[in-house]
């Protein structure tokens, strides 16, 4: 698989990244997007989490309707900022999380 291909998968799924980073025989070139797309990938799911956590607290408080569009928007909105990274990986256009 070409590296420029293998990169923006892993921008797209973190699995990929995981593995790339932990075997590192690969080119600088995939070892820099992997490594890059597995701290964004952490960062989303710190948010996601993040995000859920407070919906939650909220809702033990008191509940409020249809709260969970908070989740389901930070979950999308994440998703498209990865497909944007990956498709600037795809470019060749240099960048760094975040940027």
């Amino acid at each position: 698989m070409k590296d420029k291909t293998l990169a923006v998968l892993c921008y797209l799924t973190w699995v990929p990244s995981i593995y790339l980073v932990l075997t590192e025989k690969h080119s600088e070139y995939l070892n820099y997007h992997a490594r890059q797309a597995l701290l964004l990938w952490t960062i989303i799911f710190v948010v996601f989490f993040a995000a859920r956590m407070i919906v939650n607290s909220i809702w033990l408080v008191f509940y409020v309707p249809h709260l969970e569009v908070i989740e389901t928007s930070v979950g999308f909105a994440s998703f498209i900022y990865a497909a944007y990274c990956a498709r600037r990986c795809y470019l060749g256009v240099p960048f760094t999380i975040p940027h």
